[in-house]
């Protein structure tokens, strides 16, 4: 038979052996070192200079002085000399000075990494729990790269679940983003956890974005530090812009866009004075006009074009009794059509097809007829320096002599 143990080679006590104390003794000293075995460090290479009895480590490379030829072995001082213990594979030992336990793999020591798959929770800081399977308190948590880039994923079993990021005060809900019961990804806020507003969604199959419908004091879509200005959803298909709190401005459901009324009845619709500082167009077909409307007794008038020619156009509509055609100057009328085509000029009651209130009709150019047969139409009338001719049928003329007094 052996006189050691297989395993630990601890010594046996042998039949009729003498002083059977030493053999159990050293048997003893060998499992205090190796039973529960703990170390106070394994960084040194020499003894402690003022080691106390019980005292182990575990040495060092390079050791030195009364550790010298032991490297990697367990040195333990019995309150005289230091006793030795070399570690087979597999053996551990809990190092005081770094608060962890190493593993002697055959050549050296080293941490013991633990198995980390299918644990049932982590909590780095506090604890996990059955839904928070992974816990983190602290002040940053950082994933970075390995060389290239990184992704975070977060998968869902259907597109019906929830897969996103929530953002909390005081563990109520202020903000998510994700996929949440679609596959739609989506931005919602929320004032106090309960209610929540989307306030952005890209649809999945198209990408196309849509915010929440806002209102004229609370757009959907502003600006900051202007909370009241921006664009909103101002009714079923039709978009609205804010300022200031109130709507300024809409496109209905038809394209007809109003500024300063809700209800826009024309492609531009303006509530109000309007100024246009450049050139505009009026185009349409054969022409295009200006109309300018008596909305309350259904009258109007057309300033436009139509084939080439310039258009003046009043009409009296339902009610109006008066309609004309008045030309002001500094709010003081100087010409007027009336409604039976007579030109007042000076006066704003013509009888004739001309009225002129004045003292004097000036004729600025000259013409002499080259005889009393000469070209002419009906009620011509020109002058020179000795005559005034007048045409009283067509290319016929007669004339006065002009005299000096």
């Amino acid at each position: 038979m052996s006189d050691t143990s297989p395993v630990l080679s601890l010594p046996f006590i042998q039949p009729s052996q003498a002083q059977k104390h030493v053999t159990h003794n050293e048997a003893l000293r060998f499992l205090d070192v190796a039973v529960q075995a703990v170390v106070l460090n394994r960084d040194q290479s020499a003894p402690p200079p003022a080691p106390v009895s019980g005292d182990r480590h575990i040495v060092a490379a390079g050791g030195s002085g009364d550790w010298a030829g032991h490297d990697g072995e367990i040195a333990l001082f019995d309150g005289a000399t230091w006793q030795f213990l070399a570690a087979q594979a597999g053996w551990q030992v809990q190092v005081l000075a770094e608060d962890r336990a190493v593993v002697f793999d055959g050549t050296g020591w080293a941490g013991q990494v633990p198995d980390l798959n299918n644990l049932d929770g982590v909590g780095i800081g506090t604890g996990s729990d059955a839904t928070n399977r992974l816990a983190v308190a602290a002040d940053a948590t950082l994933l970075t790269h390995a060389g290239d880039g990184h992704q975070l994923k977060i998968n869902k079993a259907q597109g019906s679940d929830t897969a996103s990021l929530l953002f909390q005060t005081g563990w109520s809900g202020r903000a998510e983003m994700g996929t949440a019961g679609s596959d739609d990804f989506t931005i919602k806020v929320s004032a106090d956890g309960t209610a929540w507003t989307t306030a952005l969604q890209v649809d999945a199959a198209s990408g196309a974005i849509s915010l929440d419908a806002g209102t004229a004091a609370a757009p959907a879509l502003g600006f900051g530090g202007d909370a009241g200005t921006g664009l909103f959803r101002a009714g079923a298909d039709e978009l609205g812009i804010a300022v200031a709190g109130a709507e300024a401005l809409r496109i209905d459901s038809t394209g007809k866009l109003g500024i300063a009324t809700a209800a826009p009845t024309k492609p531009l619709d303006v509530n109000g004075e309007a100024i246009i500082r450049g050139t505009m167009t009026v185009s349409y077909a054969n022409g295009g006009a200006i109309t300018m409307a008596d909305t309350t007794n259904g009258g109007y008038a057309q300033i436009g074009s139509y084939d080439g020619r310039l258009i003046f156009r009043a009409d009296q509509g339902n009610t109006e009794s008066n309609t004309n055609i008045s030309f002001l100057i500094d709010a003081a009328e100087v010409a007027r059509f009336g409604t039976d085509g007579a030109l007042g000029l000076g006066t704003s009651s013509p009888t004739e097809a001309l009225d002129v209130n004045s003292d004097a009709v000036r004729l600025r150019g000259s013409r002499t007829p080259a005889s009393a047969s000469a070209s002419g139409s009906a009620g011509t009338i020109c002058w020179d320096a000795d005559y005034v001719y007048v045409c009283t049928a067509t290319n016929t003329w007669k004339r006065a002599a002009l005299a000096s007094w």
